[in-house]
């Protein structure tokens, strides 16, 4: 299975825990912000390549994969005969008027991709988990057996609020999509005026700022000097993926309140 990173690691953890291989392709970091080149994904591919997975809007990043990318990898995969897994769980928090292509746009109904969503995020049912996949209708009778042993069972009052999400929840979606982006200019403005930090590009998407520090090459051990220093959690950069062991992630989905009070003490911590 193929992973684009920097994401989230539950998706690695998993896929090793069933007993898949995992090939990492990094997206590159340069003045446009982060952006993938479909070619490095097609080097790694081999024969027993059965899956590549990516997330757009991505965490910790943010970034947007464009249409023409999405169309490249899903030519790579018909090509190849190996499957998409499009996280979209993101796509609805965009900023700025950005548009998140979506694999459903692109794609035939027996192509071999699976879409991923969730009521997680711009519904906010965060511990909730409850979510769905959109998936080839060959594939109906398979899906209907992983859910026995998977997610079977979903409670009857989450099962009513996602109904309700989809009825009734586009304000609340809107509010989500506001209440981010508002968060995302309090935490980026602040982090501008701190001389360590390197934000490279604010973030188009999602809930998430990703930045290094100058000086601290240990995000792990970083972190909790930060957290004891200053009561402000991070997520330490090295969970994402090589390469981003000198990054942090933090959380802009909260109150303008708290993310005043914590970026005050961030800057009295690192400057």
């Amino acid at each position: 299975m193929i992973i684009i990173d920097p994401t989230w690691p539950n998706i690695t953890g998993f896929a090793q825990m069933i007993g898949a291989t995992t090939r990492s392709v990094r997206m590159d970091l340069g003045d446009d912000g982060w952006t993938l080149d479909v070619e490095k994904v097609a080097a790694v591919c081999d024969g027993r390549t059965t899956a590549i997975f990516f997330a757009s809007p991505g965490n910790p990043t943010g970034a947007i994969l464009p249409v023409e990318i999405q169309k490249q990898l899903l030519e790579l995969g018909r090509k190849r005969g190996i499957w998409i897994i499009s996280d979209e769980v993101y796509c609805r928090m965009s900023f700025d008027q950005h548009v998140v292509p979506s694999f459903l746009d692109i794609s035939e109904p027996e192509d071999r991709v699976l879409i991923v969503n969730s009521f997680s995020k711009s519904w906010s049912m965060t511990g909730s988990r409850l979510g769905w996949i959109v998936h080839p209708p060959s594939l109906q009778m398979t899906m209907a057996l992983l859910v026995q042993y998977t997610s079977s069972g979903t409670t009857t009052y989450l099962q009513y609020g996602g109904m309700a999400a989809l009825r009734d929840g586009e304000d609340f979606v809107k509010f989500m999509g506001d209440y981010s982006r508002s968060g995302m200019e309090i935490v980026c403005d602040a982090l501008d005026e701190i001389p360590r930090v390197i934000l490279h590009q604010r973030p188009n998407a999602a809930m998430y700022a990703f930045f290094e520090i100058d000086g601290m090459e240990d995000s792990r051990q970083s972190c909790l000097d930060i957290l004891e220093r200053t009561k402000v959690g991070l997520a330490p950069g090295y969970f994402f993926g090589k390469g981003s062991e000198k990054f942090f992630r933090l959380c802009y989905c909260r109150s303008p309140e708290q993310l005043h009070i914590a970026m005050e003490r961030l800057k009295a911590a690192l400057t």
